[in-house]
């Protein structure tokens, strides 16, 4: 709902932008039918840390969010892997994913090329904002910058010593900052929770007073501040010492909602001398905040789970209402004074998903809570839960405040289709025109090298609203074969499918001509779909409709042309029975497995020659992938994982890479089978024309690397053709 909002000066975001797990982890939300997860597994590589971000940018409200306001953000863990630190992190086994520092490095390379946040020259993601005299808005690192390593325990002997999550360097910065600030408001947005977190209530077996089982409780959570007790108290008497007022505090990382007043003793707690139970603090008064010199504010998950969800309903409420209320009842203790174990938290909610809106103003900052009712589907509701406060000067929460009303200057919110600024526009090129490997130049510029039959590209930018000249000329310059021109105007910020369709053929009927969609789009119009459009390119065929059953998916469409517009459906498995238009006879049936492309758009043509017995019909996904579907069997259960013919782009089925490229003396073939089977490797000239085959033999499903010499070969382009069962892909590089 933040989107929807015209009063937000800025979304501040404490990081955990996506999650580096598998589709098999909890937080990917495995129970939502329609969730998908790319790539499927944990995101280790450049390639994969940029596939999981476009994925999420794929996320309408998100879309909507970053269209209507401006984000200023920092990163935590997830953004590289769980528990990162400096140097390492807990969720990196380098035994399978490689080296941490060069894991890091893509990281933050696709971080930085993903999120609207500037590169100083060195990545550093901690910085300064401005908000005239009334706020200094301090970003944070606390994750990847200069943390060390978390602590093991509360009861290891080093625990009280100086580790930190900041650096000298970066802490030095704040604390310089902080004292400087002649802003009304110091602001700080960081990663994890600040304040004390006490939890003895949980120790195993309610042994609240054993000193093993409460201290061993505590040490579940020292990834937060918790973890970092001597740096976390130096920031507070710098903050006490130098009288510095009016500190706010911002965090994430928990998934649940909090506000704290800061201090670092709310209660004489867990020491010996109270039995390990938690006694009023003289350091900190609940009541009136005395003790307080700053507050904090934890926002909730906008969707990731929260206590409720990684535990259970009944367990998350008493946990809740455990951290700051009286237990003397509950344990059955009388020890002559309220067992609190945080009494400077004044407000939690371990279970709803939301957001917080800060509201600074001269005289006071507050904290709004606000939640959505589920997160299991778009939803046009949200509530106010409560508001907390702090006026100026008095570094203390007051509790139950009503809401900040809405400004009463409200912004005007971004169009729902804002106009183009483009001057490109976005086409997809499949090639169906018989069978001829082209080379493609556009306004006399080499496009596209060695097409393919039955290929395509994915999705590229070309010039807008100027005329572009195609020339489709047989890579082989082969006698009687002529070179194909044509010319198209594309307008600024469409998208576009061109498919060449015909035959070379000089002595055939059926001139390679060009058809052109001009309302094509990469993304699917509804959420867990996919969108197909059908194109009928075979010829010696009739006009024809396209069944699912009973019922027409296309319907009378003639040769050279689209359908209409693209059909939604779910993605999912479907028997395609081909039918001359108007008659109830199914000529063919064909499988199409489309499971696997949800949220996303493809093509299905018809190709070959109905008259010599090649007709087929093929499907290009958006992303540049080609497969062939096959017909049906007698139980319509037969099903085909694609895999993507293309010479642009890496489909989901099958990758194929050279590195490096170019090549001097050697160099690596690295693809992914995405099944078992006869595997066969050959290197082709540019002219496609064989020269060795390089391995051939049975593999296994997964990744492998396959170095070749290339001693002996010429300097020039070449291309390495890798064949898995009935699947085809090549790969250009060159020989320097």
């Amino acid at each position: 709902r933040i989107a929807d909002r015209n009063d937000l000066d800025a979304v501040i975001h404490v990081g955990d932008y996506i999650y580096e797990y598998g589709e098999d982890h909890p937080y990917q939300d495995i129970n939502l039918s329609d969730r998908q997860t790319i790539p499927t597994g944990e995101i280790v590589s450049l390639d994969d840390y940029r596939q999981r971000y476009s994925l999420y940018r794929l996320t309408k409200p998100l879309i909507r969010a970053h269209q209507q306001h401006p984000f200023i953000v920092t990163w935590d863990d997830h953004e590289v892997t769980n528990d990162a630190y400096e140097d390492g992190a807990e969720n990196h086994q380098p035994e399978t994913e490689g080296d941490y520092a060069t894991r890091k490095v893509v990281a933050t390379q696709a971080y930085f090329e993903w999120l609207p946040i500037r590169d100083n020259g060195t990545q550093q993601v901690y910085r300064r904002f401005n908000y005239g005299n009334l706020v200094d808005l301090f970003v944070l690192d606390t994750r990847h910058e200069a943390r060390t390593v978390q602590p093991l325990a509360v009861f290891q002997p080093d625990f009280n010593e100086m580790r930190t999550l900041l650096g000298d360097e970066q802490k030095a910065w704040l604390l310089d900052g902080l004292k400087s600030s002649d802003a009304k408001w110091k602001v700080v947005a960081q990663q994890v929770m600040f304040s004390p977190f006490n939890i003895g209530f949980a120790a195993p077996g309610a042994a609240i007073t054993n000193r093993d089982s409460v201290l061993g409780v505590e040490s579940a959570v020292l990834d937060i501040w918790d973890g970092y007790p001597a740096e976390r108290q130096q920031i507070v008497d710098e903050i006490s010492q130098n009288n510095i007022d009016n500190v706010v505090i911002l965090s994430g990382d928990f998934h649940s909602s909090f506000a704290y007043d800061v201090t670092t003793q709310p209660a004489l707690y867990p020491v010996a001398e109270t039995n390990y139970l938690p006694f009023p603090s003289p350091a900190y008064n609940a009541t009136t905040g005395e003790g307080s010199v700053a507050v904090e504010f934890i926002t909730p998950s906008v969707s990731a789970a929260n206590f409720d969800e990684n535990f259970d309903a009944a367990t998350s409420a008493q946990f809740e209402f455990s951290l700051n209320n009286d237990l003397s009842a509950a344990f059955g203790i009388n020890a002559g004074q309220p067992i609190i174990y945080n009494p400077h938290l004044k407000f939690n909610d371990l279970d709803r998903n939301g957001y917080v809106l800060l509201d600074v103003k001269a005289d006071q900052a507050q904290g709004n809570f606000y939640y959505v009712p589920t997160v299991s589907e778009i939803s046009e509701e949200e509530s106010f839960g409560t508001a907390l406060s702090t006026q100026d000067g008095d570094n203390h929460l007051t509790a139950n405040q009503t809401e900040s009303p809405l400004k009463a200057a409200q912004a005007e919110p971004a169009p729902d289709n804002p106009p183009s600024a483009a001057t490109t526009a976005n086409l997809q090129i499949i090639h169906n025109a018989a069978h001829q490997t082209v080379d493609i130049l556009v306004n006399d510029n080499a496009f596209l090298n060695a097409f393919a039959y039955r290929t395509a590209t994915p999705f590229v930018e070309v010039p807008a609203d100027v005329e572009l000249n195609l020339d489709l000329v047989p890579t082989n310059g082969q006698t009687g074969l002529e070179m194909v021109s044509t010319s198209v105007t594309l307008e600024a910020g469409k998208t576009y499918i061109a498919i060449a369709y015909g035959t070379f053929d000089a002595n055939d009927e059926f001139d390679v001509q060009l058809a052109v969609f001009d309302e094509a789009t990469m993304t699917a119009a509804t959420t867990g779909n996919v969108d197909l459009q059908f194109f009928h390119g075979a010829t010696n065929a009739p006009t024809v409709d396209i069944r699912n059953g009973a019922s027409n998916l296309f319907e009378n469409i003639a040769y050279g042309n689209f359908a209409d517009a693209y059909l939604s459906v779910p993605a999912a498995s479907y028997t395609l029975g081909v039918a001359a238009t108007g008659s109830a006879d199914i000529v063919a049936a064909y499988t199409a497995n489309l499971d696997f492309w949800k949220n996303r758009t493809a093509v299905v043509f018809a190709t070959g020659d109905l008259a010599g017995n090649t007709f087929q019909p093929w499907v290009a996904l958006s992303n540049g992938g080609t497969f062939p579907l096959n017909v049906a069997n007698a139980n319509n259960d037969f099903q085909i994982t694609p895999a993507s013919t293309s010479i642009w782009n890496e489909s989901e089925a099958l990758i194929l890479g050279v590195f490096p490229n170019p090549s001097l003396e050697e160099n690596t073939l690295r693809y992914i089978l995405n099944e078992t089977g006869r595997v066969k490797v050959d290197l082709l000239d540019i002219n496609g024309r064989y020269l060795k085959t390089i391995f051939e033999g049975e593999q296994e499903k997964g990744g492998y690397n396959l170095t070749e010499s290339l001693d002996g070969l010429q300097s020039g382009i070449y291309l390495y053709r890798l064949q898995l069962n009935d699947q085809v892909v090549t790969r250009k590089f060159v020989k320097e």
